[in-house]
C-alpha cells in the first residue's frame, strides 16, 4: 500500500482522524505516538483477536499524510511500546508473533546498550572515532579523536555508532 495524503495541517489532527477511521468490526484498545510513528492496538469484536497497526506519519508542504502497516506484514519498525506488545498477546498469525518478539528483543538490546554508555567509551560513526565525555541533557558531549574537537552527539547517532574496544 502507498501513502495517503490529507488536507490536515497538524499531526494531532491526523491522529484524531485516524482514531475516527476504525472498522466497525473492531475496537481501539490503546494508542501511542513515538516520534512520527503512531501505534494502535485493535481488538476484533467477534473473536477477540488483537492486532497492532503502525501509521507512519509525514508532512509535505504543510499537509500531513500517512501509511499504515499491520503487524502481520512485519513492519520493520520497532518503536512500538512494550506495554502494547504485551497487551496484544499471541496472534493466530505467525508473522505478527515474530514481529512482536523482534520488538521486545529490540527494546532489550536498547536497554542493554544504554547501560554500556559511560564516559570514556570509544565509538566509531562513519569514518570518525569519538570518545564519550559526559551526558548533557539528552545528548552526549563527545571528543572527535584526532582533532580534539568537542561536539554534541544526539542519541540517534550514539545508538547508530559502533562501540570500539578499549585500549590500554
Amino acid at each position: 500500500m502507498g501513502w495517503y495524503g490529507t488536507n490536515l495541517r497538524s499531526k494531532q489532527d491526523l491522529i484524531n482522524e485516524l482514531n475516527k477511521d476504525i472498522p466497525s468490526s473492531s475496537t481501539l484498545i490503546q494508542s501511542s505516538t513515538v516520534g512520527n510513528h503512531y501505534w494502535q492496538l485493535f481488538e476484533r469484536k467477534d473473536n477477540g483477536e488483537r492486532w497492532i497497526s503502525l501509521s507512519l506519519l509525514s508532512v509535505y508542504d504543510g499537509l500531513w499524510g500517512y501509511k499504515s502497516i499491520c503487524d502481520s506484514s512485519f513492519p520493520y519498525y520497532y518503536t512500538c511500546p512494550i506495554g502494547m506488545i504485551k497487551k496484544a498477546g499471541q496472534s493466530a498469525c505467525e508473522t505478527a508473533n515474530e514481529w512482536r518478539q523482534t520488538v521486545l528483543q529490540h527494546h532489550e538490546e536498547k536497554k542493554a546498550r544504554k547501560k554500556l554508555l559511560v564516559a570514556g567509551l570509544l565509538l566509531r560513526l562513519g569514518s570518525s572515532d569519538y570518545k564519550l565525555l559526559y551526558k548533557s541533557k539528552n545528548s552526549w558531549v563527545v571528543e572527535q579523536m584526532g582533532t580534539g574537537t568537542h561536539m554534541l552527539m544526539s542519541p540517534k547517532y550514539v545508538n547508530e555508532a559502533t562501540v570500539l574496544p578499549m585500549t590500554a
